[in-house]
């Protein structure tokens, strides 16, 4: 299972309004600081639909943080410095190795054709430039959840969940060096309490002062060996939330093998809105 193989049409904001998707930024956001503040240079582009985040860009070192989204309404986001333009992750306004950094917040599950939206993230990169790739897990309970997910109302559905592996392969083959292991985090909420308060177990629904004593007893091991054992977990191919990050080396390449020439100038970040990326067609 290394894909959601789902034909249904994506709603790009209805996981952004749901309880899924504000666990998801709360748990993003740490994963994401250190990363973050590793982007410098001259213009950054955060790619996406969720509309507060990118505002972390401008608590970067970057002196041009854009908001690339495929949403018409514009004027609804209030970024501050962030400038918002709309774009499609397959056909960036950018010209070739202008950009220090792109931030795919959960963009490539929501095209049919991911490997295109990476390539033009290759193209628009400077040599240097880093890439960092925020997704869904599908070996987890969250990917299971996509999976299944055949509601209208579910906010996963129809999203294209990749393996952490397809990515690694494909950022490898177009010369995009990751730096760092992947970062994994849960977003499953305990499912036997779910459970339990949903058909009203005894067992597990009524107040026991035995259980509350153990359960005391096993919140404060765990508020020891939590600072141990987190960062392992985190480096764990399980969790619901994967993190990739990655920078482009100087000479580039294509998914079928052929070299590419790169320029040796600096290129200066420009909005080209009839750009055909070389990969197109």
């Amino acid at each position: 299972m290394s894909k959601i193989r789902n034909t249904s049409p994506v709603d790009l904001k209805s996981l952004w309004v749901s309880p899924l998707g504000r666990r998801v930024l709360a748990h993003e956001d740490d994963l994401l600081q250190p990363l973050l503040r590793r982007m410098h240079g001259e213009a950054v582009v955060w790619i996406g639909e969720q509309s507060t985040m990118p505002g972390a860009l401008a608590q970067c070192m970057v002196r041009l943080p854009v908001f690339a989204t495929r949403s018409a309404d514009l004027k609804s986001q209030e970024l501050g410095a962030v400038a918002c333009i709309q774009a499609t992750c397959q056909q960036l306004p950018f010209a070739a190795g202008s950009l220090d950094g792109v931030v795919l917040h959960h963009a490539l599950e929501t095209y049919a054709d991911p490997r295109a939206c990476i390539r033009e993230v290759e193209r628009v990169l400077k040599p240097g430039g880093r890439v960092i790739i925020c997704s869904f897990n599908p070996f987890s309970l969250t990917g299971l959840r996509a999976w299944f997910a055949r509601k209208a109302t579910h906010p996963l559905r129809g999203r294209r969940l990749i393996s952490p592996i397809r990515l690694l392969d494909w950022l490898a083959l177009l010369n995009l060096n990751v730096d760092e292991p992947p970062l994994y985090k849960n977003l499953s909420a305990p499912i036997l309490g779910d459970f339990a308060r949903r058909h009203g177990l005894p067992l597990l629904g009524t107040p026991n002062r035995q259980f509350a004593r153990a359960g005391n007893y096993l919140h404060q091991g765990w508020r020891r060996v939590a600072p141990f054992l987190l960062p392992l977990y985190r480096r764990l191919p399980i969790g619901g939330l994967v993190v990739l990050s990655a920078f482009k080396v100087a000479q580039g390449s294509t998914l079928i093998g052929r070299s590419r020439r790169t320029t040796a100038r600096k290129a200066k970040l420009v909005l080209t809105p009839t750009v055909q990326s070389p990969h197109d067609g």
